[in-house]
């Protein structure tokens, strides 16, 4: 988990990342690979999502309560991690089509 931290932490570095955006992918990366991670710690995440709003961060939050009910069952789990993680797959597999669609329209000039 360290490594992958520390991995993250020079590609924020190395690519020039604007301190929040880098603040916001290092705090969430921190609490994701903690092997404990409270409904409360996910508060970390607002000050920086004020500033520079995620949703799949923003639902992460918001469905942290969930994380409450997990001893009782399964399901608050996955839906606590599962719908964040889906909604981070779409918004990153419709950024890669927008730039796809915007790299073959400028070719066609």
């Amino acid at each position: 988990a360290a490594a992958i931290w520390l991995a993250l932490a020079a590609f924020a570095v190395t690519r020039g990342a604007e301190r929040y955006r880098g603040g916001l992918a290092l705090t969430a990366a921190a609490l994701l690979l903690s092997p404990v991670a409270h409904p409360w710690y996910m508060t970390w995440l607002l000050p920086f999502l004020v500033v520079a709003p995620y949703p799949p961060l923003l639902l992460l939050v918001a469905l942290s309560p969930l994380g409450y009910l997990a001893s009782a069952a399964v399901w608050p789990r996955l839906v606590e991690y599962g719908v964040p993680t889906l909604a981070m797959l779409v918004t990153h597999g419709m950024g890669r089509a927008r730039r796809a669609r915007a790299t073959r329209h400028t070719r066609q000039r």
